[in-house]
């Protein structure tokens, strides 16, 4: 008893605290017997509410409202809420504007008094209000949609709450959203001194080229940082980026340490040890193979088993992607046909004239940027392509706008593919238009000229829609000879859309809550049923999982305390919210 007559005085005191512990005490009272409900019953709290209620106690109003309202009571919730908010109690303001906004409760939906109770809130400094007066700004909630007020709202939310990681999400995504990359790399990078897993952001803006020239190595030294200074997400996302540069050694580092850690998740673990043996396969392929000079650049030579076990990996990798049966079987039968033709070329026999530049044929989102880039690792596996990186570029990346610089744009991009692939996405905008001023031609010429003077060491994928890429290939003689190897990228189905979905949560460390998975199905089924020109596969899925995201934040924003359960699962309302969303 003397830890609740403790508790009562603080609440008297206005400690919100305390009150927030004599909930959690009622709710667990309630749930258990009566013979089991400890030193005192949750009537007593409730009495206890009653008394210092109608004594003035905004606090004790509030949570007399939360009572109700958790008893179904929404006449009295609303009451008690009211009460409360007249006197100017924050946390109420927030839960009536809240009310307004959604319409729940029987209370007609009313943006205009959302906004009302919102600007009151906000009034009392609450950040959480200001960051919802910027939300209806962005959005025309009850106002005119205003991009600029709803930054400075925004702004106003994020210093007034710096450890609110939610409210600078919102903030540097309109920042982006309005092309202001340089302002919101620098609200970010201030933002790492309180949370150091937010330097992978800043990194990123690094790498992209966002707000700030591309640098690569400073982009890598802001993931260093996150890797040394934040959580196990920072040093396994470090991980990753080095060992996408093939830095096994530090890379085997930074997983190691990541896994060490009690607080990760089996299911990451279960990731992080697979990257593990990866760097473990590639560090012991490099110890048993040989260094040579070839060229400018330098040629790697392997024993068999270390060849084998890298190219075991690549193909592991291709096999475990979703869907693409179709792709995974025409990829294996293609490589099988370069081993051959290695194997062959051992021995002395004869060469036999085979393509190895592809045509990728299929709608967006489909994975034919992820099959290219294995792909030229395997060709460099194979020994076909002496460096083995891919370049993905598009009809911007090599036409010019005048006469005579398309053919050098297009060669310096030539230039840095050489011993790798180069991915043309929607190549077909490339062909010849009814302008003179079109110099896309221009583009295909060079790089067919490029595709018979380096034919040993280097590899053109061209991707597109199937009807676009057919007649792109065959208007024209020279295509149509050095692509003859179609690769068709088919749409996913609704249950690889289910996957590539609950993938993208194992992978953000998101759980679903029983139930939100088969709503997630529903909604996936009947997008794809609908699909139209629009439809983006996995990148739509992408876009859905992001839409989700954001309903988990606003859901959480209207939290008082969040726990890392909160945090790490999608309800079932997050994922009904955005399938309400007619648009993927």
């Amino acid at each position: 008893m003397e830890f609740f007559e403790e508790l009562k005085q603080r609440a008297e005191q206005g400690d919100e605290s305390a009150f927030r512990q004599l909930d959690s005490w009622r709710n667990r009272l309630i749930k258990q017997s009566p013979k089991r409900q400890g030193i005192f019953p949750e009537k007593e709290i409730d009495q206890f509410y009653i008394e210092i209620s109608n004594r003035g106690s905004v606090h004790a109003q509030y949570h007399m409202g939360k009572i109700f309202e958790r008893d179904g009571n929404y006449y009295e919730a609303m009451n008690w809420y009211l009460k409360s908010a007249e006197q100017g109690f924050w946390l109420s303001q927030i839960k009536l504007a809240d009310v307004f906004q959604s319409g729940e409760h029987g209370i007609e939906q009313d943006y205009d008094k959302a906004m009302q109770w919102y600007l009151r809130a906000e009034a009392q400094g609450s950040a959480t209000a200001s960051r919802m007066v910027g939300w209806f700004y962005e959005h025309g909630y009850g106002v005119k949609q205003n991009f600029s007020e709803a930054i400075i709202w925004y702004k106003k939310a994020a210093k007034s709450s710096a450890d609110d990681c939610v409210v600078l999400h919102d903030l540097v995504r309109l920042l982006c959203k309005c092309g202001k990359y340089e302002e919101a790399l620098e609200w970010l990078a201030e933002a790492t001194k309180e949370h150091p897993n937010l330097c992978k952001w800043v990194g990123a803006y690094y790498e992209q080229g966002k707000g700030t020239e591309k640098n690569i190595d400073e982009a890598m030294r802001w993931y260093k940082k996150g890797a040394q200074n934040g959580s196990s997400s920072s040093k396994i996302f470090y991980g990753k980026k080095l060992f996408e540069q093939k830095d096994y050694a530090d890379a085997l580092a930074w997983f190691e340490k990541a896994i060490s850690d009690k607080a990760v998740s089996d299911n990451t673990k279960k990731e992080v040890q697979n990257y593990i043996e990866k760097c473990q396969k590639s560090l012991n392929a490099s110890n048993n193979g040989t260094l040579v000079v070839k060229g400018e650049g330098v040629e790697k030579i392997t024993s068999k088993e270390p060849i084998a076990n890298n190219f075991d990996v690549l193909l592991q990798q291709l096999q475990s992607l979703i869907g693409l049966n179709e792709v995974k079987h025409e990829v294996s039968t293609l490589v099988n046909l370069l081993k051959l033709q290695s194997m062959r070329k051992q021995h002395g026999l004869p060469e036999i004239p085979l393509s190895r530049h592809l045509v990728f044929v299929g709608n967006p989102g489909t994975g034919k940027t992820t099959v290219a880039r294995l792909l030229s690792e395997i060709y460099h596996q194979l020994g076909i392509l002496s460096k083995g990186q891919l370049i993905e570029v598009d009809r911007s990346g090599l036409v010019a706008g005048y006469v005579g610089q398309t053919a050098l744009k297009t060669q310096e991009v030539i230039q840095s593919a050489l011993g790798g692939i180069l991915f043309i996405d929607e190549a077909y905008t490339l062909a010849k238009s009814d302008s003179s001023n079109d110099f896309g031609q221009e583009a295909i010429d060079t790089i067919l000229k490029a595709m018979e003077d380096h034919q040993d060491d280097f590899v053109v994928i061209v991707a597109g829609y199937p009807d676009l890429m057919k007649t792109f290939i065959n208007s024209n003689p020279g295509l149509k000879s050095r692509f003859n190897k179609y690769i068709y990228f088919q749409d996913y189905n609704p249950k690889e859309l289910l996957d590539i979905f609950k993938l993208q949560c194992k992978n953000a460390g998101l759980i679903l809550e029983d139930g939100a998975s088969e709503i997630a199905f529903g909604y996936l089924q009947k997008t794809y049923e609908h699909r139209d020109s629009n439809f983006a596969n996995g990148r739509s899925v992408r876009n859905y999982f992001e839409r989700v995201l954001s309903n988990q934040a606003n859901r959480l924003a209207m939290q008082v305390a969040v726990s890392e359960t909160d945090l790490v699962t999608l309800s079932k309302d997050d994922v009904i919210n955005v399938a309400a969303d007619t648009t993927m």
